[in-house]
């Protein structure tokens, strides 16, 4: 391992409060035990709010007569009030352990002293026939900002999907292990919202296709930006298959591309459909010798490399697969992670026929993986069977406290048909926008990354392009609800930019509290710069990103300062609503001294952000 690479998985293990290289956290209370059981806890109670006090000086309060949980037909807030002598100075991180949750994927909304800090996303099992239930223990960063010396309010809610009615409400309820709050023992280098999310896409120019060409170069960095992704490490599949390489005069540059974009790719090549073994029971020379002159083409500019897609699906043999997997490992640069085969858990193709929908056979090439993988769309991630989500419990026979590897998903989302009507079945005023935000929100709670397939991509696209060379056609995907409803460019940058944008927090204030008092508006602002470099390719960002999320199905106006890193002028963009780029963007130019005022109204469920570059040097 390189120190690049050295310091970067340290940084990373950091980010997350686990690494014994960083300062210590101070608890500074905790609610019950982590014991992987509520059972010290009470029964859901009938209350709105439910409140808990802890007495100043406690750090260990039990959990009997308090809530295991949060049930939104009954108990569906908390208020958790607690004393600070004096404020952390690099604020706070709440967490909790998951225990069970249905699996409609519920939410619940953190607000500090009535301003909202987070909204957790959540997933479980109850509801499927699954033996495993999916735990994970979740954190959420807390600005000092939110915080007050003296008394507090930690208030949690559950909260229902953005356009769901109270038909949601006995549904969306979850339990937990323990509630903790610590002080952070050093400035905090990802404001960490939930779990690290990354979210990504792949670009084709159609559903026909796999073309990587001038039109790609051309349409990709503005479409990456657009979604929210760009900047931030975000992950992008490449589909660089064996057989397509007449169609991708372009691939360097596209993974050029990517790298300057500060974007992390998934590659895949050469996969278990695409040969036979030898009588040897090997890859045969010429597929091998393809391989390594590929890893020696570009392998420094990607970090994953997926085995296949959907073996049984499109064809691929088990056996060829296993093989693969070896060869890969022995090939590839020890900076990319061999991932697990884009897994549809049957299919009626394969050799032997459907063997990826047995978790035995997927098991033993997943032992030779370093990620795993699973392909979903509609509600198909929480099936019984055939699901990624519950078939990928079976196959690691569940979990402790999430996924013990990585789990890059390269293909999810919807299209025109998903609807909460036929999937669901809870009443929506949007239900296809509220089916692919509900996709989204689960891989948001269970997935590392998560690749939509595919940007353009028919009706399961975020754009149309109808001419490739001219930026001015590039347009949002229609709505699927009609032309008043939400577009799922506008469902997938809401997440994106609550989600999927990274680096070092940059303190805000409100400019008025009272405008956003228990609201469910979301600022989350970083310096890109404090991402470490990624492995291989040493992709960095200076880029400076201001997001402001609207979660509530209501406009609202939301005024904040922005303090950053140093004064002087900051140039860039604004991105926010607009069925075109043209109507979507427009450049900026911000003096901040060091803060900067930024002031929006926001329409119900949008997002705008602020994609800034730092202040020139000075000419010596």
């Amino acid at each position: 391992m390189t120190v690049l690479q050295l310091l970067s998985v340290t940084l990373a293990l950091c980010t997350l409060r686990a690494s014994a290289w960083c300062a210590a956290d101070t608890t500074l209370w905790r609610i019950g035990t982590p014991d992987d059981a509520s059972q010290e806890f009470s029964d859901f109670h009938q209350a709105d709010p439910e409140v808990v006090e802890i007495p100043a000086g406690t750090a260990q309060l039990p959990g009997t007569g308090i809530s295991k949980g949060l049930r939104a037909s009954s108990n569906p807030s908390m208020d958790i009030r607690f004393t600070l002598p004096a404020i952390p100075a690099h604020g706070v991180q709440f967490s909790f352990k998951l225990l069970k949750a249905e699996k409609s994927g519920a939410q619940m909304a953190v607000l500090a002293n009535d301003l909202m800090a987070g909204l957790v996303q959540l997933w479980g099992t109850t509801g499927s026939k699954s033996p495993y239930a999916w735990k994970r223990t979740y954190r959420l960063y807390v600005p000092k900002e939110l915080l007050k010396q003296g008394a507090n309010v930690l208030r949690l809610r559950s909260i229902r999907p953005l356009w769901s009615d109270a038909s949601v409400d006995a549904h969306c309820w979850w339990e937990w292990d323990y509630l903790q709050l610590d002080a952070l023992g050093e400035e905090a280098r990802e404001p960490i919202h939930g779990s690290v999310a990354y979210l990504g896409t792949t670009m084709k120019n159609s559903s026909r296709d796999f073309k990587v060409d001038d039109d790609t170069l051309h349409i990709a960095p503005i479409a990456f930006t657009w979604m929210g992704i760009a900047y931030s490490g975000n992950t992008i599949r490449a589909d660089f298959w064996y057989d397509v390489g007449n169609q991708q005069p372009r691939r360097l540059e596209y993974l050029t591309l990517c790298r300057d974009l500060n974007l992390s790719v998934d590659v895949d090549y050469i996969g278990g459909g695409h040969f036979k073994l030898d009588a040897d029971g090997h890859l045969p020379q010429r597929h091998q010798e393809d391989l390594k002159h590929f890893f020696a083409t570009y392998g420094s500019l990607f970090q994953y490399y997926e085995l296949c897609n959907e073996p049984c699906m499109f064809g691929g043999d088990y056996a060829a697969t296993l093989e693969l997997a070896r060869l890969v490992n022995s090939l590839k640069p020890a900076h990319v992670k061999t991932t697990a085969c884009g897994w549809a858990y049957g299919g009626g193709k394969g050799t032997p026929k459907n063997w990826d929908a047995n978790p035995d056979n997927r098991r033993a090439i997943e032992d030779l993986c370093q990620a795993t993988d699973g392909h979903s769309y509609g509600y198909s991630y929480a099936d019984d069977r055939g699901g990624s989500f519950i078939e990928n419990l079976a196959t690691c026979r569940g979990v402790v406290d999430g996924w013990p590897k990585e789990y890059v998903n390269t293909e999810t989302g919807t299209n025109n048909w998903h609807s909460e009507a036929n999937g669901t079945h809870f009443a929506s005023t949007q239900p296809k926008a509220q089916a692919f935000d509900r996709i989204l929100r689960a891989h948001i709670a269970v997935v590392d990354r998560t690749m939509q397939h595919a940007a353009i991509f028919d009706d399961f696209g975020l754009f149309d392009a109808p001419d490739w060379k001219d930026l001015s056609t590039l347009t949002a995907f229609a709505a699927a609800d009609g032309p008043m409803g939400d577009t799922r460019l506008k469902t997938y940058r809401r997440l994106a930019l609550a989600y999927a944008t990274h680096g070092t927090p940059l303190s805000y204030t409100f400019a008025d509290r009272t405008q956003v008092a228990d609201r469910l508006i979301y600022v989350r602002a970083v310096d890109t710069s404090g991402i470490p470099a990624l492995p291989g390719s040493g992709a960095v960002s200076n880029r400076l990103l201001i997001n402001l999320v609207n979660f509530e199905n209501a406009p609202h106006h939301v005024a904040v300062a922005v303090t950053m890193p140093k004064a002087g002028t900051y140039a860039g963009m604004r991105i926010g609503a607009g069925m075109t780029w043209a109507a979507a963007h427009s450049d900026v130019s911000l003096a901040a001294s060091p803060t900067v005022a930024i002031d929006e109204q926001l329409a119900a469920g949008e997002a705008v952000q602020y994609v800034l570059s730092p202040p020139a040097a000075a000419k010596p």
